[in-house]
């Protein structure tokens, strides 16, 4: 499983109103809509509200998508066409996969896709580029850099094009980089906004073409384009040891808490699909999953 990068000004958040009360983890907040909804993440989870739904580029998991892949190299070195290959037939699982999630929650999802693959489909040369999860964070601008290379002026433009073009406001980018690493996602955030980051509008992921040695699979891909729509992980690390069990124990094939399993075994939970628009029913445990830098013990 992948972590997920916030680019975050984060702040202590005092949860102790939110746990004063016994939590009926089964029960589901009725009537909810988006709006009321909204109010409930900005009134308790503050600055956490920054990275959910419906900003920057990935809007709900839903409707026409487009998603543009940019298959980068280092200077020097060039894809293999048969490595591109087996890689757009992982993206091409994880694309069908995310479509017939969408169908179980009533929704459906039409993906198109394009390419910047270079001369001769091996890839656009770019210097220095991350080759560890560590680079990666360290590295939050490739993107901007690529767009560049392939001719947009920046961000936006890349977006407004694609957006008329495709007649979609609905658009992902997957960077494809051929090294080894750790893959993870960048997202907009109302903190970006805030500060005219607009670099960060252009939501994407970096894929990397293998993880120790292991090629990287639809499973991964998946995970990281549903971290573009808002989506948490929700293993320990990126949450408390006791969420971490709880999810385990309640739906342990929920794909923001492991990949191991078969791609075909696994599912989003109802968290998931609250937050990438699928669903509009939230329970009481979503509080579990709060990222919190002091854990807290909930009651059951």
């Amino acid at each position: 499983m992948r972590k997920f990068i916030l680019f975050i000004f984060f702040l202590f958040i005092n949860f102790s109103s939110i746990y004063s009360q016994n939590l009926n983890l089964d029960q589901k907040i009725q009537n909810s809509s988006d709006r009321a909804i909204a109010e409930k993440l900005k009134n308790n989870l503050k600055n956490q509200w920054n990275n959910t739904w419906n900003i920057g580029s990935a809007k709900k998991l839903d409707g026409d998508i487009f998603l543009l892949e940019v298959w980068v190299t280092e200077e020097g070195t060039k894809w293999d066409y048969t490595e591109m290959c087996n890689l757009q037939f992982q993206i091409n699982l994880a694309k069908e996969w995310l479509e017939k999630t969408a169908i179980n929650y009533g929704h459906e999802v039409r993906f198109q896709s394009g390419s910047y693959a270079g001369n001769n489909y091996e890839g656009i040369q770019m210097k220095n580029l991350p080759k560890s999860y560590e680079d990666a964070s360290n590295f939050p601008l490739l993107l901007p850099q690529a767009i560049k290379k392939i001719g947009f002026k920046d961000i936006l433009n890349c977006y407004d094009y694609l957006k008329d073009l495709y007649n979609t406001e609905n658009i992902i980018v997957l960077i494809l980089i051929n090294n080894d690493g750790w893959s993870c996602t960048y997202n907009y955030s109302v903190k970006h906004k805030e500060y005219i980051l607009n670099d960060y509008y252009l939501e994407n992921s970096y894929i990397f073409a293998s993880n120790n040695g292991y090629k990287t699979g639809a499973k991964t891909i998946a995970h990281e384009i549903l971290h573009q729509f808002g989506a948490w992980d929700m293993y320990e690390g990126q949450v408390s040891k006791e969420a971490d069990l709880w999810a385990r124990s309640n739906y342990s094939n929920e794909i923001m808490l492991q990949t191991s399993s078969d791609l075909d075994d696994l599912m989003v939970s109802p968290l998931t699909a609250w937050l990438i628009g699928l669903s509009d029913e939230f329970y009481e445990w979503f509080w579990y999953f709060i990222r919190n830098e002091n854990p807290v013990l909930y009651n059951k």
